[in-house]
């Protein structure tokens, strides 16, 4: 870090050994800590909560305007059984296939080929 200091440069930067553009910063940044995990000394079971943590944030606004979708159509049809049973139905398989997604990620992230 002192090093960085005086070169005035990042930590990113020096480990990818050329400075980068602000617009750049996160994909680079991103790049270096995939680098850093596939390398290091994690073992499966702590990328898999890594990489489902990082799944969540990704999708945090997604998964809470279904639940509240779903909230609302259980709440606005709620006297007609017929359409809370679809409802019910609906986020049920709804929510399968998020995990599906989830899973899907997870295991593309912690078994990538190399290019």
């Amino acid at each position: 870090m002192e090093l960085c200091e005086i070169l005035g440069i990042t930590i990113n930067e020096f480990f990818l050994g050329e400075q980068i553009e602000n617009k750049d910063f996160k994909q680079k940044a991103d790049e270096n800590l995939l680098k850093a995990l596939e390398n290091s000394t994690f073992n499966l079971d702590e990328k898999i909560k890594y990489y489902r943590k990082k799944w969540q944030r990704e999708h945090f606004g997604e998964l809470n305007i279904g639940l509240i979708v779903s909230l609302v159509l259980i709440y606005i049809f709620f006297d007609t059984e017929d359409v809370l049973f679809l409802v019910i139905i609906g986020t049920f398989i709804w929510s399968i296939i998020e995990i599906k997604k989830m899973i899907t990620y997870i295991d593309n992230h912690l078994y990538r080929k190399e290019k």
